[in-house]
Formats: structure tokens, C-alpha cells, sequence
């Protein structure tokens, strides 16, 4: 195939690169259409706890979320004869103009009452919404609350900052994203700049990079078109598609500048080149295809869509390589004159020379890797698996701050658990059911660290008439079921989420040990909350790290083994 498809494409290279030219553009333009999706729920399965009780809980209630706006003075102005609390008829007036215009949002269904710190100087109102399940739909949300609450003229040495632990979390994704995506025009400098180091030529070092950037761009387009968006998972596969096309072309180049000092002709340069390497560079292909594929049968859609796209990677470098690297060479071969950096030939000599060395102690150097790989797999026994996010965003960050200064002036890191309470047989007006979470309620209270346990069934009696009555008629009970009775919820506040040593929370287990011996009657209980959704992003990760990783070795060396039989 090679000994046909090297002539022609050597033959019509112009009218090939001006097909080229044409492609790159159009997969450009298609790849602008690329989205990023921060969200931390696509890390976890669509059916898991978390992401199914997500949709239960806002198709019931409509609120699966809060937001809060953080009010306090202002240390930074300037002004004089400001207020120095956020106390007095202006301020009053502002905080109820501020309650009601953002009470008008198409996302916010409950708006609570203005919560003062002890020392007056800051306040919370915490918006309970609904997030739009969209792409950017936190940011969405942010972004028309930040809007209306402009409208309201912020009164002199006052500031406000909308914060809350989603949208913390949509800035965590957001930072990792763009700094991932900010790395692939650091790394397409720092190759140029090294192969322009080697060769001393512009037109060689940048046909070696255009291979990777040209691959990256397909890549994008290709993602666009199957609906696939660059999440937290992803974005770093930008980086790593750069290196892989990088190491073919680079290979490529080396061996077709060897093949030119040979015969003294372009085509037979170039078919001996890619003669020689179509065997190594299509056995790099396929073992690494192999370790990428073994991503896709991991259970987290994160470990899922990293093979998908990992996969489609290197397979978009291997053709863009082959089918590409030549009319590229040929347009330019005129222009390319490689003078190899004498240092750089030191180093190669350098290294061959401790080959020599190692193979004539080869028994020798295969024993002693051979007890460092038995010390080495001791040491890999005993790595732990850290879910700690204490590094994720910057300690400066206007989120960031705003976030550990609605800690410190309101007692606490609150965090909120749900038990979802979901009737299998009837409605949950029942006198058994009411006895059964009176009973739950009372044991969650004795957890440590629970600061308050809330249900619609806390102060009902257990008359059956009074029971029915009181849940049908009383409206701010009626609102805390759903429209059948069907179902309803528990919740938990805590001010100090503790993990363990693994980085799980604490009180979730404790709450799943509680629900396990205290069953309800003809009652189904789920858990939810985030504490939830991160417990089970770490299990899916954990475990997809040790399938991923040994079934990825299995594939690796029976492709290899198959190729080099």
C-alpha cells in the first residue's frame, strides 16, 4: 500500500495541500462550536444515587440547588462617613429591593430572609433554584441572579458576591478546564521551540508540529460532531494528543532527513522512511489504541468518554501521519535544510554509548530491573487514593474567599443531607410511616456533628384522622410532598462534614448504617446530597483506576505479542 500511496501522494501534493488547506479550515471553523461542560455530575453515571434522586428531587419540588448572595462592607473603599454594620433604613430598603427583584428569576423558587452575622458587618440570603439541565447551566443561573441583583444600586461601602457550594463548584471546573486548555498553546511553543533547537530549520520544525496541531484540530471538529463536550476528564487530552503526534512525526522527520543524505532523492527518501517505520509506528498505534480502549469499560462515564476520545486521538494521529507528512514534505522539501544541533548529537552519541555498556551486561541489568520492578510493586501496593480538593482553585479567587468568609461570619462549613423518602405502596399518610421516621429522626439526631434533623412528620401525632388531616391541609406541610403524597424528604445539617481517612464523609455513614436498621414502612430511602455525589465519584474512580489499568496491560501485551509473534 505504501509503495502506491507514496508516489501519488508525492506526485500531487499541491493539489492535495490545497485540499488540506481546505479540510483544516472547515474542521476549525467546526470546532469553535466545542463545549465545555463543568459539571461534576457527568462525572458519575446517569443512573447513580446522586444524578437519579437529582431528578426526582427537581421534577418534584423544582429546587435541586442554592445559591447565596453574600452582602458585607466593604473593607477596600475608600469613601468616608460609610456605614461600618449593615444596619439602618437604606440598607433594610436595599436587602428587601434585593429579595424581591431576585425572587424574579426564571431559576429561583424560594428566596429566605436576610440572615445578619453576629458582628453586623456581612449578611447571606440563600436563593433555593432550579438548575437548568444544560450545559453551563450553574453559570447560566450565576449570570442572570449577578444581572438582577445590578439592578438594585448597591448602597456606598457595600459589596455583594453571589457564592454557595455550586457555584464554587462550577469555578473548581472551570479553573482545571481552562487551565488544561491554556497548557496546549504553552506546549505547541515549548515543541516548536525544542525542534527548531534540534534542526536549526523553521520550515522542518514546523511541519513536524503541524502534524499534532493538525490532528488536535480534526479532533475538536470530531467531538463536536458526535455531541461529545470537554469536561473536567477531558481537557487534558489536548496536551497528550500534541505529544503522541508529535513522537510520530518527529520520527518520521528524523529518519527522511537520514534518507535524503542516502540517496540524494526526494521520493525515494520519503518511501523508505515510511517502509521502514510503517511497522513500529503501526505496532505504537495499535498497542496504544488498546490501553486507550480499555478506558471504555471502566463504570464511570468519566473513565467511558476518556476511551472514546482517547482512542479516536490516536487513531486521527496515525492517519493524519501517514496521509498527510508526505504532501507536507514535498511541498516544502526545497526549503528544508536540517543542521542538527551539535550538542543534541553529543547527547544521542552519549546515550548509545550506555547502551553498549548495558548490553554487554545484560544479565546483569535484567536481574537487578527485575528486583527494582518486585520493589517498585511493594511500594504501588501502599499508594492511597486521595479525593482531597484543596488545591483546586486559588486561595485569591473573589469565589474562593467569598465562600471560607460566609464560613467564618456564619459558624461553620454547612453542609445539607437528604434521605428521600419514596412511598412504595400508597401515599406516606399513614400512621406507621409517621412512627417509623419520628423514630428514624430521633437516632439521626444522636449522629456527632448533626446540628439539626427536619421532616414534615416531626411534630404530627400518630392518629391515624390527624395524620391524613394534617399533611392534606396544612399548606407549608403540603409543599414539602410532592403532588400525590408520594414522596417527601428528610433533611440533615451539619457544620462540620468530617471525612475519614479515605476522604469519605463521616456522617454518610452513619446515616446508611441508621437507614440499613430502621426500615420504613412500604418506604424506599435514597440518599442524596453532595457528600453523596462525591463519595460515589471516588468509588467509580477507584475503581475504574484498577480494571482500567490491568485490563489495559492484558490488551497491551497480547496486541504486541500478536504483532511481534
Amino acid at each position: 500500500m505504501i509503495e502506491k500511496l507514496v508516489p501519488y501522494q508525492v506526485k500531487n501534493a499541491k493539489i492535495l495541500f490545497l485540499m488540506l488547506i481546505v479540510v483544516i479550515i472547515l474542521g476549525t471553523i467546526i470546532a469553535t462550536d466545542i463545549k465545555v461542560d463543568p459539571d461534576f455530575g457527568t462525572l458519575v453515571p446517569k443512573n447513580s444515587q446522586y444524578n437519579t434522586n437529582d431528578r426526582i428531587l427537581k421534577k418534584a419540588f423544582e429546587i435541586n440547588d442554592a445559591m447565596v448572595l453574600y452582602i458585607s462592607i466593604d473593607k477596600l473603599s475608600t469613601l468616608r462617613n460609610i456605614s461600618s454594620t449593615l444596619e439602618g433604613n437604606s440598607i433594610n430598603n436595599y436587602f428587601q429591593s434585593l429579595r424581591n427583584i431576585v425572587s424574579q428569576s426564571q431559576y429561583v423558587r424560594e428566596v429566605s430572609p436576610v440572615i445578619l452575622s453576629d458582628d453586623k458587618k456581612s449578611a447571606q440570603i440563600i436563593a433555593s433554584i432550579s438548575t437548568p439541565q444544560t450545559v453551563g447551566g450553574t453559570a447560566q443561573v450565576k449570570e442572570e441572579i449577578k444581572a438582577l441583583s445590578n439592578q438594585v444600586g448597591t448602597p456606598a461601602g457595600v459589596k455583594i458576591i453571589i457564592t454557595g457550594f455550586p457555584v464554587m463548584l462550577d469555578r473548581i471546573s472551570t479553573f482545571l478546564i481552562q487551565d488544561n486548555l491554556d497548557t496546549i498553546l504553552i506546549t505547541i511553543v515549548a515543541i516548536f521551540l525544542i525542534l527548531f533547537w534540534y534542526s536549526k530549520d523553521f520550515y522542518f520544525s514546523l511541519i513536524t508540529l503541524s502534524i499534532p496541531t493538525i490532528s488536535l484540530t480534526f479532533l475538536a471538529a470530531l467531538m463536536v460532531l458526535l455531541g461529545i463536550n470537554v469536561t473536567i476528564t477531558l481537557a487534558a487530552v489536548g496536551v497528550l494528543a500534541l505529544g503522541l503526534g508529535v513522537d510520530y512525526s518527529i520520527h518520521i522527520s528524523i529518519h527522511y532527513q537520514k534518507g535524503i543524505e542516502k540517496h540524494k532523492n526526494h521520493l525515494k527518501a520519503l518511501e523508505q522512511t515510511l517502509n521502514d517505520l510503517q511497522l513500529p509506528i503501526t505496532a505504537s498505534f495499535i498497542t496504544t489504541l488498546a490501553g486507550f480502549g480499555a478506558l471504555m469499560f471502566g463504570v464511570s462515564p468519566s473513565s467511558q468518554a476518556q476511551g472514546i476520545v482517547l482512542s479516536l486521538t490516536i487513531t486521527i494521529i496515525y492517519f493524519t501521519t501517514l496521509l498527510i507528512f508526505p504532501v507536507l514534505i514535498t511541498v516544502f522539501a526545497k526549503k528544508i535544510d536540517v543542521k542538527p544541533n551539535i550538542l543534541f548529537n553529543k547527547i544521542l552519541q552519549g546515550l548509545g554509548n550506555f547502551a553498549k555498556i548495558l548490553s554487554n551486561y545484560s544479565k546483569l541489568v535484567l536481574w537487578t530491573l527485575a528486583l527494582i520492578t518486585v520493589i517498585m510493586i511493594y511500594g504501588a501496593s501502599q499508594v492511597q487514593f486521595s479525593t482531597s480538593n484543596s488545591n483546586w482553585i486559588p486561595d485569591d479567587d473573589e469565589v474562593s474567599s467569598s465562600f471560607r468568609e460566609v464560613v467564618y461570619d456564619f459558624g461553620g462549613n454547612r453542609e445539607s443531607l437528604t434521605i428521600l423518602l419514596e412511598s412504595t405502596r400508597g401515599d406516606l399518610r399513614t400512621t406507621q410511616v409517621v412512627k417509623d421516621i419520628q423514630k428514624l429522626t430521633s437516632q439521626l439526631k444522636t449522629i456527632p456533628n448533626v446540628d439539626s434533623v427536619s421532616s414534615p412528620f416531626d411534630n404530627l401525632d400518630k392518629d391515624s384522622n390527624n395524620v391524613f388531616n394534617q399533611l392534606t391541609n396544612n399548606q407549608n406541610l403540603k409543599q414539602q410532598f410532592n403532588h400525590d403524597w408520594t414522596l417527601s424528604k428528610i433533611t440533615i445539617v451539619t457544620r462540620n462534614p468530617e471525612k475519614d481517612e479515605e476522604g469519605k464523609s463521616v456522617i454518610l455513614k452513619e446515616l446508611k448504617n441508621i437507614l440499613k436498621t430502621n426500615p420504613i414502612y412500604n418506604t424506599k430511602t435514597s440518599l442524596y446530597g453532595n457528600a453523596v455525589r462525591f463519595d460515589e465519584l471516588g468509588d467509580s474512580l477507584q475503581q475504574d483506576a484498577a480494571v482500567t489499568t490491568m485490563l489495559g496491560l492484558g490488551l497491551v501485551f497480547f496486541v504486541a505479542s500478536t504483532i511481534y509473534a
